[in-house]
């Protein structure tokens, strides 16, 4: 929930960075919060899998 919610935080304020500036700053400011945005899918989903295979197998 900690991890999930620093995330959030992270990609906000990468957004707020986006929306103040220009050129490669905003380019990378961008980037970086879709790269964070899919690490957090990823995470819960491979957490949401690993999760339901456990619940399978017992």
């Amino acid at each position: 929930m900690i991890k999930t919610s620093l995330f959030l935080v992270v990609v906000l304020l990468q957004l707020v960075i986006a929306l103040t500036t220009t050129d490669i700053t905003r380019s990378l400011a961008e980037l970086s919060a879709f790269l964070l945005i899919v690490a957090v899918v990823w995470n819960k989903s491979s957490h949401n899998g690993s999760t339901n295979n456990h619940s399978s197998a017992a």
